[in-house]
């Protein structure tokens, strides 16, 4: 479960549409470059739902959206989650990983570690 920095609660797995999932921390350099990158590119997304998903404050991953400009964009959500609930939904992982999922919510592709949109874009 995450909850969006709106007070929504959402589950994972119940999202709509083609969805791209963006785990992160923002103080990771890594993360801040995948963002930077994501926000360069954002045009190839634009039939993507993405979540960026931290366990930090909501504050934190507000000042995050900002600092990066990737706050009112209609198809970027910002949410936070128990470290617990994603590793008991998603299992361990470093941050970023980003996992793509296709509308009927199959996974396409997952990606460890600081990627390229060059090379996820070849899985949209």
């Amino acid at each position: 479960m995450m909850t969006l920095t709106s007070g929504e609660a959402l589950m994972t797995n119940t999202l709509p549409g083609r969805v791209v999932l963006i785990f992160y921390n923002p103080a990771c350099d890594h993360c801040q470059r995948e963002a930077e990158a994501i926000r360069t590119g954002l045009g190839v997304f634009q039939n993507y739902s993405l979540y960026f998903i931290a366990a930090n404050s909501l504050e934190e991953i507000r000042q995050f959206a900002k600092d990066y400009d990737l706050e009112g964009h209609q198809n970027i959500l910002f949410a936070r989650a128990e470290v617990a609930d994603v590793i008991r939904e998603m299992g361990p992982m470093g941050t970023p990983a980003l996992f793509i999922y296709s509308s009927d919510k199959q996974l396409v592709k997952k990606f460890d570690g600081e990627t390229k949109v060059e090379e996820i874009v070849k899985y949209l």
